[in-house]
């Protein structure tokens, strides 16, 4: 085959990969690298799409999507046989462990081939030609700094965030114009316990990419944090008011309105801004509104009415007591507990809210409350 219909194909099938025609995209990549079976840049992308398509895949079927995840491990494997200087089959072969659970040979597959990668090359990356950097040193900047992206991923999920934080300092020094490093290095900095630069870096994301959503999101959960309520409801209001475009460069990720989590936490936002003396229940009513919405979003389902979100029933339980649905909101707290048996402060909420229904008279008895407090007190032992 010629050159020109290799790259033709390749493009034709990287096209339908974005529009999420997976099934058509990988029978383009799987004919193509049965062609060409040393074409590098067609197992990648057969590999790329196998991935995307098993996380497509993933809310509907797991095991599906393992299959096509552990697919994708064969194509990425073997085009780091072709080039074991790829930094791009590198990092896709350390994503693709990751998300298959083995972070441990993720972590050292990524590290090798930096390792790999920074020995073959004697020239420095941020080298400079007459004040401008040449198109293929900024290709290269790229990769490294992806692939120090992918590392310190890979570390934050291993519980090290100080090690994540150095990689993505690496990144941003590599490619200052990607607002994704900013935002990862804030996440590792929270979970670092460093609150105010991951406000910096979140704030640094948004001025350099304004439409970038993920970067409030996380604004706005430090607002909330720190009690920072009306600046929290705006920030997240951006996030779900906004119509959004997926850039081409990150087609693989979905826009931040079909997120659960982007609702929930307006949802308890909310909750937490009423008050108990506020005279209209329309701030809660919003609140159980955006949870409606957030249990839309989560598939698949344990059952119809229950998720695998022991969180959001927890706060659908407390918005419906505050409305004094109270027997709707016990209904939300048992499921809370049947997907979290040990947990004193659904056992407290799910306790109060009994009570409150005995002095109604929607039960008779008083011992189900009782009950709810002595396990909350043996939960709260059991968890010190």
């Amino acid at each position: 085959m010629s050159e020109l219909y290799i790259n033709l194909m390749h493009a034709i099938g990287i096209c339908h990969q974005r529009i999420e025609m997976y099934t058509e995209a990988e029978n383009i990549f799987r004919s193509l690298t049965l062609r060409e079976p040393g074409f590098l840049q067609g197992h990648i992308a057969r590999a790329n799409c196998l991935m995307d398509y098993g996380g497509h895949n993933i809310k509907m079927n797991l095991n599906n999507a393992r299959n096509l995840w552990a697919e994708a491990l064969k194509e990425y494997e073997f085009a780091v046989t072709l080039d074991e200087l790829s930094l791009e089959a590198s990092i896709g072969l350390s994503l693709c462990l990751q998300v298959l659970g083995r972070l441990n040979d993720a972590l050292k597959q990524i590290t090798h081939s930096l390792h790999t990668y920074y020995d073959h090359h004697q020239f420095s990356c941020n080298e400079w030609n007459n004040g401008k950097q040449s198109s293929s040193l900024k290709h290269c900047n790229t990769l490294l700094a992806d692939a120090h992206d992918c590392r310190a991923i890979i570390n934050l999920q291993l519980g090290r965030p100080q090690r994540a934080i150095d990689d993505l300092t690496v990144s941003i020094r590599l490619n200052r114009h990607s607002a994704k490093y900013l935002i990862n290095r804030g996440v590792a900095y929270l979970r670092n316990h460093q609150p105010m630069p991951a406000i910096i870096d979140f704030k640094n994301a948004i001025q350099l990419d304004p439409t970038n959503d993920l970067a409030q999101y996380h604004q706005a959960l430090i607002y909330l944090h720190h009690g920072q309520f009306e600046q929290a409801e705006n920030a997240i209001n951006t996030v779900l008011n906004t119509i959004q475009c997926i850039p081409s460069n990150d087609y693989q990720l979905k826009p931040m309105n079909s997120d659960p989590s982007a609702w929930l936490l307006r949802s308890i936002t909310r909750l937490i801004k009423h008050k108990p003396n506020d005279i209209h229940d329309k701030i809660l009513q919003e609140a159980l509104d955006d949870i409606y919405n957030a249990e839309q979003l989560i598939l698949p389902k344990l059952t119809h009415d229950l998720t695998h979100w022991p969180h959001l029933h927890y706060t659908k339980g407390q918005v419906l007591y505050e409305l004094k649905r109270y027997k709707q909101a016990e209904d939300e707290y048992t499921k809370a507990l049947s997907l979290l048996p040990s947990n004193a402060f659904i056992y407290k909420a799910r306790c109060k809210c009994r009570e409150k229904m005995y002095h109604a008279g929607l039960i008779n008895s008083y011992e189900n409350a009782l009950t709810d407090y002595r396990l909350s007190l043996l939960a709260s032992n059991v968890n010190t």
